[in-house]
């Protein structure tokens, strides 16, 4: 791979979509000339891939279906800025440190994290998140399962001071039960530590809510930003995208299809 990348000199732009290493499971990316600054992994069968060095990366995507170990690790990335981590873990599996799997990197200013509706790899670190937060701007939490609360994610947010935009996308498809027997228990390790900090203050503009509904559980967390982010100027409240998977599981039933709609709230100071 690296005689590949490089012999393309002025490759900036990188995706990689269901590709393996043959018999060699993990993938090593050296390559000190490289001028590739967005890199994206989709479905990748690769036990691991160490970045050991890219120096003009700022963007990492990275999507894979279950990964045994830690699925990469980062060396020398010093222009890192915005990365997305796509995952959908197994209940048997423990889940990732992100203080490990970003380890190294101290100028990430906007962060996705996606759990597909299963549980939640994220693992509480405490202090480790306060450091590994520090810098960034915008913090996104999509794919939580439906039945899961949300007040833990204010928690989390509490350990990223100066985040402006903050978003969830709640996940709740009759599709994914087609799997139950591979991801048979859903489990949120943050779930025990949602205890808020009232005395702390969050610089949040702007919050974002994929799958809104007009449930309580969904008023009552918008409702807690709010109290929390006194500086709060937009919500966005959008419906769940719709789902041609979850259109099949329930070929037997009317099918209405309703194209997404959002509602655009200003916050008005109180």
């Amino acid at each position: 791979m690296d005689r590949l990348l490089n012999s393309c000199e002025q490759l900036q732009h990188l995706e990689l979509d269901n590709c393996d290493t043959g018999d060699e499971p993990v993938l090593k990316t050296n390559i000190p000339n490289s001028k590739i600054s967005y890199l994206k992994l989709c479905s990748c069968l690769f036990e691991k891939v160490e970045f050991l060095c890219l120096p003009k990366l700022s963007e990492l995507h990275y999507e894979l279906s279950y990964s045994l170990n830690t699925p990469f690790s980062l060396g020398i990335v010093p222009c890192l800025e915005e990365v997305r981590l796509v995952c959908k873990m197994a209940s048997y599996q423990s889940g990732y440190n992100l203080s490990e799997l970003l380890h190294g990197t101290k100028e990430i200013h906007a962060l996705t994290l996606d759990f597909e509706g299963e549980k939640v790899w994220m693992l509480p670190e405490g202090q480790k998140l306060h450091s590994l937060f520090q810098n960034l701007s915008k913090l996104f939490i999509h794919g939580i399962y439906a039945k899961f609360g949300l007040s833990w994610t204010i928690t989390v947010l509490e350990a990223a001071p100066f985040i402006k935009t903050f978003g969830i996308k709640v996940c709740d498809h009759v599709c994914t039960e087609k799997n139950r027997r591979l991801y048979a228990k859903r489990i949120n390790p943050w779930q025990k530590n949602n205890k808020l900090n009232s005395s702390r203050h969050l610089n949040l503009t702007r919050l974002e809510f994929g799958g809104f509904m007009a449930v309580k559980k969904h008023l009552q967390f918008v409702r807690a930003v709010m109290d929390y982010a006194s500086s709060l100027e937009t919500i966005l409240l959008e419906d769940k995208d719709p789902c041609e998977y979850c259109d099949e599981v329930n070929s037997n039933r009317p099918i209405l299809r309703q194209v997404p709609s959002f509602q655009k709230i200003n916050a008005s100071k109180k």
